[in-house]
This record gives C-alpha cells, structure tokens and sequence, in this order.
C-alpha cells in the first residue's frame, strides 16, 4: 500500500529511523512511504503546509495541479527513513499531511461562528496571518470534506498540529483539537478519512521530555487501548511535554506517537478498504454560455465509473445564483442516464443574471456519490438593434445619415451606447467608425451623419455591446454606394433646327470642372408629350474634354426634346442634361 506524507521538519523529524522510527514502522506494516517536504511539487507548494494551506492543496484553483503530482510522486527525503526498494503498483492511496507546531497558536473565540468558504479569510493563508483562529480553521477542514468525498478511492490522514511550549493560545489549541478529533467526522458518511491527535500525544510524558508515557494506563492518549480505540485527554495538559530546545517533539514523543499511530492508522485502512465504494464522475456541457431570457438552453451530462458508463442512474441539476451562493436543487431535473450514461435537460430562466448549474448523483451501495464541475450562465435579455439610411447611392464629400432604433423585444432601450463599424466593400473587416459612439434617446433611437471623400462600396452597421442585463447586438448591414457626382451639358447647332435639315446635337460630361473622357453616353429623344427613348446610333463615348456630339435630323414637324444620358459607372454617379426642346 503506497502512503504519502507532507510535512515540514516535525515531520521529517517523526519519520526519522534514528528518531521517531515513523517510516520504519509503517514499511513493517506494509505501507510504502513516500513524503514532500519543503520546495516539493508544482509551485513549490510543498513549502505550505499550514492549516489555510489546506485550501490550496485540495481545493483552490491549482489544486488539480498540485493533486496529481502528489498522487503520483515516490520522492523520499533523503537520509531520514527507510522503506521497501520496490513501490507497489499504482498510485498513492494514504494520502497523509500534518501542519507544524506553529500552527497551534490559533487566535480567536473557539465558539465563534464557523464562516463559509467563500467568506474565510484564512483560505492560502499560513498561521502568522490575522485571519489563524479557531473558527477560520475549522472551516477549512470542513470544505476538504468536499474533495474527500469525491475520492472515495482514497484514505485521507489527518495528524493534528504538535503543540507550542508557549501556553498563550493552548487552551484554543485543546479546544480545536477535541473538536477536530472528536466531532469534525460525526456526520461524515463515508470510512475515508481519519483524524490522528498527534497533538494530545504529546501534551504527556513519563516525567521528563525524554521519558514518554508509551504503554502507560495514565497521560494523554490516542491509541488502541485493551480492544477499543482510546482517546483521553489530561485536564491543565495543553502545552508541550516533549520539548527539544525548542517547539519541535523530542525522539521520545515522537516514539510515543509512533507506537500509538501506526495501530490506529491500521484500523483506519481496514475500514476504508471493508467500506470503499467505486469512484464516479459526471460532466456537464451546455448548449450556450450565454442564453437569452426565456429561452429554452440545454445542459447535458455523462455519467461514468472510470470509462464505463452508468446506466439508469438518477442524478439531477442543482443551481445557485451568482457564483458563491448555496446550492439547491432545480425541481423537475430529477432524470435516469440513457443506454450510455447521458442526461440533458431543458432550462429556461426568465430573469437575467449569472447562474450556476452542475449535475449531481447522489451515489450508491455501489458507487459513490459525484458532482460535476460548475457551468456558468450569463443570461440576458435579448436586443436588436435597425439601420436605415437617408441615401444608398451617397455622393462623395456629400453627407448622408444613418439611424437605428435599439430594442428589447418591443421595448426601447434609453441611453444605451451604440457605435457605428463600417468596412469597405461587403466581405472586409469591420472597424468601428471614429467619432460614432452615441447614446439612444428617450425612444431608442440613434442618428449620425457620414461623408465620403472616395468612391467605393460601403457597408455600415449599428453595434451595441450589451450590459449585465442585455446581450450585445449588431444591426444588419447597410450598403452604401459612393460615387463621384456628374454633370452634362447639351446645345444643338443651330439652335433651330429645320425640317429634313441636318442639326448637330452636342454635350459635355463633367465631374465638378473636369471633362470625362472615354465614357459611354446616349442620346435620348422625346416627340411631343410621348415618352423619352434612346435614339438609335446615338452611343458615343466622350472625347477630350467630356464632349460628345451626333447630327440628327428629323422629317416631320412637331415638337421635339433632346437630351444626353450618362448611364454611371462604379466611380460615377449616372446623370442627365438639361432639355433641349424646339419645334419643327
């Protein structure tokens, strides 16, 4: 059986084959040790092993990091204890830690209220911090049983802190230690973790430091004693008794705490193997991160026993809001695994915020009892934003104006911020437009003005980023088609024309003062009060200058009008002359 021990220096000291024989007894007992001492593992997180430490190691944000390694290493310190030449297979299974002797100058009322996890201040804290006092300490252990519940694959060791020579904090240290011992696991259903009073041992001896009570029917006592476990404790015993010149335990103590550990660990490890249950996992998806209000989203799960999936089984959803509030579970959510060990399920919330769901199985006889992971739900009311626009055909340097309206559902949204992005043609990359960000008015609406000063396609689009309480949004995209503007000119020679007489119809297509040159043009005719049509033979393309001219002649009396047509071109705005009308 592999076991893992982190400690510091006591504990270094304890494992000691020429001090407390810790290791000497355990690889007699079968257990092959492994230990982290200071500057071990990811982070060098073998360097905090105080009680706010704890936090760390199995429960904070890196703990997954820190966790693998340990169950993973067989590093030795070196020098210190002996163990078998050969590991066993697998993983570490004891998984064993102790904080050191400062750690009993805990602070503060022992009965004060114990504070929730989220709220304690202790949590990566070590024991000089402010925050080192009872109830801070005794909420750290608790959240551990969290995680320990969820390894049901595992047998969790916890040895007290060895007490201080300094009386100033003893009697909290007794009062910390008898509840960590005596009631910390009363309502803890499972066999997987046992507490060990390393410090009641040591508040004992058999007359001096280097005497220990071992064996004796008197002193202070963690030990299987006559068939039963025993632990007794000495009124007025709360300091040392084993002193060494300092805090750390003599090699008596620690030979006391050897005799009177190993047999309890024993006890400890056979229960835990008679009870253990076989560990599970479930994950959580969702369909979106970021549903709208009362809108249908999914959240599904899978249900496994290492890589077999469970099949009808019953878990169910639990929710909180926010991201630190209690947990509780989502009527209607209670569903059996499919054929595969799947489960989905719809929710819909109808008030926006930030939730949390994970899915829970409650376990079996069989199996053990498992949370998934928290997935987080930023739910918003929806918003659409419009666009509309004064011109799709602007001219350039001349200014259009572009609006929109933002909404949720049939509401408008007041003094909100909307910016304008614009890219060029219909397929580049959006870029917000300088100068554009404005807030609606008291009816959602937004206007801005826009110019020009090159030809080109366009496209625009309102963008609203959201808030807490509503999605962000895009409006759809408007094409603006910017082109240069045009003018044409017309005059005929003569300016009466004559019946059956040849006249000379001319123009000049210009962009502000210059001439258009090789652009397609056509002359367009009108008889009377008739209908405008394209006089055949008439397409010319402009010659220097923008001038154009064709001769016509007509042979029948009435009125006529002449006028040039410039169809556009992409850089062009299309145009026509003015009319030019005479009777004949």
């Amino acid at each position: 059986m592999r076991l893992v021990f982190i400690h510091h220096s006591t504990g270094e000291a304890w494992l000691g084959d020429n001090y407390g024989g810790l290791g000497i007894a355990l690889r007699n007992n079968h257990y092959y040790v492994s230990d982290t001492n200071y500057g071990w593992g990811p982070s060098g997180i073998g360097s905090s092993t105080d009680i706010g430490n704890w936090y760390d190691w199995f429960r904070g944000p890196n703990s997954a990091t820190y966790l693998s390694a340990l169950y993973s290493t067989s590093t030795q310190t070196p020098d210190v204890y002996s163990r078998s030449a050969t590991p066993p297979a697998g993983s570490n299974q004891v998984i064993m830690f102790k904080s050191c002797f400062p750690n009993s100058a805990l602070q503060g009322d022992p009965n004060a209220p114990v504070p929730s996890i989220n709220l304690n201040p202790l949590r990566g804290q070590g024991s000089g911090s402010e925050y080192h006092t009872v109830a801070n300490a005794k909420g750290i252990y608790i959240d551990l049983l969290n995680y320990f519940t969820t390894r049901q694959d595992k047998l969790f060791i916890i040895a007290t802190a060895p007490p201080l020579i300094d009386g100033t904090y003893s009697s909290n240290a007794r009062a910390f230690n008898q509840w960590l011992t005596n009631d910390y696991l009363k309502n803890y259903p499972y066999k997987n973790v046992f507490v060990f009073d390393y410090y009641n041992v040591l508040t004992t001896n058999g007359g001096d430091s280097n005497t220990n009570d071992l064996n004796l029917a008197t002193g202070a006592h963690h030990r299987l004693w006559n068939g039963a476990i025993q632990h007794t404790v000495v009124a007025g015993q709360n300091v040392a008794a084993y002193p060494s010149g300092d805090d750390h335990p003599s090699a008596a103590g620690d030979l006391k705490a050897t005799g009177e550990f190993v047999p309890l660990l024993n006890i400890a490890y056979n229960q835990w193997k008679a009870s253990a249950k076989t560990p599970t996992t479930v994950t959580i998806t969702t369909s979106t991160p970021t549903p709208t209000t009362n809108v249908p989203f999914t959240l599904s799960g899978t249900l496994k026993s290492g890589t077999t999936t469970l099949t009808n089984q019953p878990v169910h959803l639990e929710r909180r809001t926010g991201t630190t509030g209690a947990w509780a579970n989502v009527a209607g959510t209670f569903k059996y695994t499919d054929a595969f060990g799947k489960v989905a399920i719809s929710q819909t919330v109808s008030t926006a915020g930030t939730y949390q769901y994970r899915w829970h199985y409650n376990g079996t006889t069989t199996y053990l009892q498992a949370y998934s992971a928290a997935v987080t739900e930023t739910v918003k009311k929806p918003a659409t934003l419009t666009i509309a626009t004064s011109t799709a055909t602007p001219t350039t340097n001349v200014p259009f104006t572009l609006s929109g309206t933002l909404k949720s559902g049939t509401t408008p949204l007041t003094n909100q911020p909307v910016h304008l992005e614009r890219r060029t043609g219909t397929t580049g990359a959006w870029a917000d437009v300088a100068g554009t960000f404005k807030y609606t008015d008291a009816f959602g609406k937004v206007v801005v003005s826009q110019k020009m000063a090159t030809a080109g396609t366009y496209q625009y689009r309102w963008h609203y980023n959201g808030t807490t309480t509503y999605l962000q949004a895009y409006s759809t995209a408007v094409t603006e088609t910017v082109k240069k503007p045009t003018t044409f000119a017309i005059g005929t020679s003569p300016t009466a024309p004559k019946l059956n007489v040849a006249f000379t119809v001319s123009g000049t297509l210009k962009s502000s003062t210059a001439g258009l040159n090789g652009l397609s043009v056509h002359l367009e005719r009108k008889i009377g009060t008739g209908a405008w049509a394209d006089v055949a033979g008439t397409s010319k393309n402009t010659g220097t200058g923008g001038v154009v001219s064709v001769s016509q002649k007509v042979s029948s009396h009435s009125t006529y009008s002449f006028r040039w047509h410039f169809t556009g071109t992409v850089t062009y705005q299309s145009s026509y002359s003015p009319v030019k009308t005479f009777s004949v």
